[in-house]
């Protein structure tokens, strides 16, 4: 059994069989196609290479923070910070966040290391911040309670919103 696969498999692969041949014969057309399959797929590598480049690639953090002066630290603070990890500007208008029920806390004159709107360089950063009393009493005022989940985000000027994490925040202890 074992002998006939081997004389199967040694005649249609030998020099005089008819596959052989038929290789021997396609193989500038063999050669020709895996050049063209490696082209499209460098093609394909480079356009989405330079997709990405020109893709808006904001990083959006909620996180808590104190800031330190020559009085000593601030009362706790909620910090979000945008990061711009593309290749172009993108002009921010406003930071907020985002409730569990879709409504959005926005800051119009926010407290942070820029003013809006700022055009955001690339490789560059800047972060907003509000104290988590001030934040827990709005939320009281919404009648909201209890532990929630925050999403900050940045609106830049052409409406889109880059959200951050999911960010755990208990009103009750503020």
């Amino acid at each position: 059994e074992f002998q006939e696969s081997k004389d199967i498999l040694k005649m249609t692969f030998s020099t005089d069989s008819l596959a052989f041949k038929k290789i021997m014969e396609d193989w500038p057309t063999i050669i020709t196609a895996l050049v063209a399959l490696y082209g499209a797929i460098l093609s394909t590598i480079n356009h989405l290479s330079q997709r990405k480049e020109k893709k808006r690639q904001i990083k959006v953090s909620l996180t808590n923070a104190f800031l330190s002066n020559y009085a000593g630290a601030s009362p706790a603070m909620l910090s979000i910070t945008a990061s711009n990890h593309g290749h172009i500007s993108i002009n921010l208008n406003s930071p907020g966040i985002l409730l569990p029920d879709k409504r959005s806390l926005v800051f119009p004159y926010p407290q942070g290391d820029v003013t809006f709107p700022h055009d955001l360089a690339p490789g560059k950063s800047c972060t907003v911040w509000i104290e988590m009393t001030k934040i827990a009493q709005s939320l009281r005022e919404n009648n909201l309670k209890g532990n929630i989940n925050l999403i900050g985000f940045y609106q830049d000027g052409v409406g889109k919103r880059h959200m951050s994490k999911k960010f755990k925040f208990n009103i009750d202890e503020w």
